[in-house]
């Protein structure tokens, strides 16, 4: 989701380009008419506009078609998993559990072997599972203890297998939406099935806190469909409703406050259906009191999303309203609109690489130090001095739309300052997430990693101890 956030930035940046650079050849043709500099860097604007193209495409793909591919491929192959797949899968988790309870460490190699090399459709939570083993066969972990959570993914592969035969032959009426739901529950990391498989596999634990996160973590995958379907569905049931009795019977400024009005419509109503959803949802009470403090934690970072984007939305300019053959370039064209969006854009960025980095990481191996300066504290250093320079700003200046001059001109750096720290942002993480994988695999096998001065210390035992 982090990688999915950059892509989006990408995009707005080359957009952005592409427009800024338009408005200052137009800007330079008025001031100084058709000069050789401005004939040589006409030709640009094409090459700007197909990278726009370029990054489209897969930013949609990202966004939009990720999960449906995944359920996709299991439909079209799904006769195959009825016919013999499932039956596949089913002999090699059979045997797994066996060699698990019996702590048969070469037998489950043999077993991971088999799962890898043969063609199988494989679901996320037995995924889950084999990821989990193979960390335990490498670290040397007790297998024993993975005996019940085994048996309860055999359980849910059954489960799958007898609502998918059962529609199929008949006896039991396909359900509205049956094919996508079950797609979902097979692909995808939010799945009832995969969270239930956590829940099995960390029962025992004592941090029952962190269970939580992890748990929360995963319910929030599914955020965005309760979004599209329950939050932009009430927001147009306002809008198509309510709108028109509050227009005829208030003095209500629709105008100005109608789009926010629906953002946060929108945002109110996905928060409260999902939340909803995914606190009654657990299969063990005693989790769900854990579930509270992570629930209140993303929600009120979605909320904060949300006010930023109506917020943003009341102030961005009208482009009627900004003098088209301004001499000053940072009142010309579209340059005040479009960096108002750019904000707009950039800063609701800094809010959803916050919430990503938690997704990410708390529903995996945990916040690491260096993630959570990268992820957490420099975005949101970056979002409140950004949104306190420009509140000040606009209230000593009473220019909510940014056509002073003076204003126009600090909002532009500003909108710079923010695309800059998303280029060092995208470097930085990437030779990050470089060390700190290397950090986890020389853990993994045991490499000392103790600081020299602690190895000289060490060392000097030694040789004394030798002495």
């Amino acid at each position: 989701m982090r990688n999915i956030v950059r892509n989006i930035v990408t995009l707005v940046f080359i957009i952005i380009s592409y427009f800024a650079f338009s408005t200052w050849i137009n800007w330079m043709t008025r001031q100084q008419g058709n000069t050789v500099i401005v004939q040589i860097m006409t030709p640009f604007q094409v090459v700007i506009l197909g990278l726009i193209f370029a990054m489209i495409i897969p930013t949609f793909k990202s966004i939009f078609l990720a999960s449906y591919s995944l359920m996709r491929k299991y439909q079209k192959n799904k006769n195959q998993f009825l016919l013999y797949k499932y039956d596949k899968l089913m002999l090699i988790l059979r045997m797994m559990e066996r060699n698990v309870n019996a702590n048969n460490v070469d037998g489950l190699k043999r077993n991971f072997w088999s799962y890898d090399n043969n063609d199988l459709i494989r679901p996320q939570f037995v995924e889950s599972l084999v990821a989990d083993l193979k960390t335990a066969v490498v670290r040397d972990y007790a297998l024993p203890k993975y005996g019940k959570v085994v048996k309860e993914v055999i359980k849910c592969c059954e489960d799958f297998y007898q609502k998918e035969r059962a529609v199929s032959t008949g006896s039991v009426k396909r359900r509205l939406f049956f094919d996508i739901s079950q797609g979902y529950q097979l692909t995808s990391q939010g799945s009832n099935y995969n969270i239930h498989y956590f829940e099995t596999l960390y029962s025992k634990t004592t941090n029952k806190q962190q269970l939580g996160w992890k748990i929360y973590s995963l319910y929030m995958i599914k955020f965005n469909y309760y979004f599209l379907f329950y939050g932009l569905g009430l927001a147009a049931l306002v809008g198509v409703i309510f709108f028109p009795l509050i227009g005829q019977y208030s003095h209500f400024n629709l105008t100005t406050w109608g789009v926010s009005l629906l953002v946060m419509v929108s945002g109110v109503g996905a928060i409260i259906s999902h939340g909803v959803k995914s606190l009654t949802l657990s299969k063990k009470k005693e989790v769900r009191k854990y579930l509270i403090l992570p629930a209140v934690t993303y929600y009120f970072l979605i909320l904060l999303i949300f006010l930023n984007i109506a917020g943003s939305i009341m102030l961005l300019p009208s482009i009627t309203a900004i003098p088209p053959e301004s001499t000053n370039i940072f009142e010309s064209g579209a340059l005040p609109f479009l960096f108002a969006l750019a904000n707009l854009v950039l800063t609701t960025a800094l809010l959803i690489y916050i919430l990503a980095t938690l997704m990410d990481y708390l529903k995996g191996p945990g916040l690491v130090k260096e993630y959570l300066i990268e992820g957490i504290i420099l975005p949101l250093v970056m979002f409140l001095a950004f949104t306190i320079t420009r509140t000040t700003l606009i209230i000593y200046y009473d220019d909510p739309q940014g056509l002073n001059p003076f204003v126009n001109m600090i909002q532009t750096f500003l909108t710079a300052a923010l695309f800059i720290y998303w280029v060092v942002n995208w470097i930085f993480s990437s030779m990050m997430s470089a060390v700190v994988n290397n950090n986890k695999y020389l853990k993994l096998h045991g490499v000392s990693q103790t600081p020299k001065k602690q190895q000289k210390t060490n060392n000097k035992k030694n040789k004394k101890a030798n002495d």
